[in-house]
């Protein structure tokens, strides 16, 4: 699944949670206290994987750049120089 589109179904799940929620006046039962925490553990668990997606593409990045290092150093080591003419000066 897209990161992107993870991520935003995340928090609108979330924000969907708040509002339904989040009025202090009312009295919860067990089973509403119970749908709570069992999004909150799906919610940290989608983090998670994202967390993980995101580990893996930073590894790959990291990875991608050191073999780019690699061959730019291997690039300019093989470069020659060859001398130019100079313009005489008239």
């Amino acid at each position: 699944m897209n990161l992107d589109r993870l991520s935003l179904d995340l928090f609108r799940k979330s924000k969907e949670l708040f509002i339904k929620y989040n009025d202090m006046s009312k009295r919860y039962t067990k089973a509403d206290l119970e749908q709570i925490v069992y999004k909150q553990l799906d919610n940290l668990n989608a983090m998670h994987d994202l967390l993980r997606i995101m580990k893996v593409q930073n590894d790959l990045i990291q990875n991608i750049n050191q073999t780019l290092r690699e061959e730019i150093g291997q690039f300019k080591e093989q470069q020659v120089m060859y001398p130019t003419r100079r313009k005489s000066k008239s």
